[in-house]
């Protein structure tokens, strides 16, 4: 019997090697393109606003009533001694049992005067303030949140939007993440706060992110820098806002309040 050619078999087994590499590569490409289109055509659907702007997120969203957002910020009062916030506006998953259950945004309308635009861009100021105000937000919860920390704060020059992300944990809850998108307008700002467990900061901050670039905005509230604009000093303000509202899980969960109610 002859001995086995064993450049042949070298060939062969590379071969083989080579060509279960081009499969594997594309199964992984086909799997990328079918996830890119499942995002792509997914169904959207549009929120418009009082003020003219439109909120655009996908189709198995919807709208938390104004008179339970009301009840929502009069509840978060008594588990925190910040401020009284407010939110004009706030969304979740329709599949959600609870008002307010993760994930789900909170939006505030800010009217009072346009920003200055390098006051804003100048986001490590605005970064320190947050950061400065973190603790009070913090400490104002009295001990319904902990851990709290700031992440990595960046402006959009293109988008005219300062981003902050942020993370806690939520009594009773756990680990919860959350971004503050701050978009500039004609008239002021639209602050934009979305919140999400740990496990699932993967899939929701991109998607939030993505929404709040996505705000349709009126000509009248399309921002334009110029000359003569007010000074940015949100900063503590937005902070407290953003850690305040990633209560609302928490806040709900405790009054035990069903959509269906």
């Amino acid at each position: 019997m002859k001995p086995p050619n064993t450049a042949c078999v070298e060939r062969l087994s590379s071969t083989s090697s080579s060509q279960r590499k081009a499969t594997v590569k594309r199964i992984i490409t086909i799997f990328a393109i079918v996830n890119l289109w499942l995002s792509a055509s997914a169904a959207i659907k549009e929120f418009p606003t009082q003020q003219g702007f439109t909120v655009v997120l996908t189709d198995d969203w919807i709208e938390i009533p104004k008179d339970v957002l009301d009840q929502l910020s009069r509840q978060m009062a008594q588990v925190s001694t910040a401020k009284i916030q407010k939110w004009d506006y706030g969304y979740q998953l329709a599949t959600g049992t609870n008002w307010a259950a993760y994930p789900y945004i909170l939006v505030q309308v800010k009217e009072e005067g346009r920003i200055r635009e390098s006051e804003l861009a100048n986001f490590k100021k605005v970064h320190t303030e947050m950061d400065k105000g973190l603790k009070e937000a913090e400490d104002s919860t009295g001990g319904f949140l902990s851990g709290a920390t700031l992440g990595e704060t960046v402006y959009d020059d293109q988008n005219h939007i300062l981003f902050t992300s942020m993370q806690m944990n939520v009594q009773k809850i756990g680990p919860v993440v959350g971004l503050t998108a701050i978009k500039l307008t004609e008239k002021g700002a639209i602050q934009f706060m979305g919140y999400t467990l740990e496990k699932e900061a993967d899939h929701y901050v991109p998607f939030y992110k993505k929404a709040a670039i996505d705000l349709r905005l009126p000509a009248d509230l399309i921002y334009n820098p110029h000359a003569n604009d007010f000074n940015f000093n949100g900063g503590r303000s937005a902070i407290i806002g953003g850690i305040v509202g990633a209560l609302g899980a928490l806040v709900w969960s405790l009054i035990k309040k069903k959509k269906t109610a």
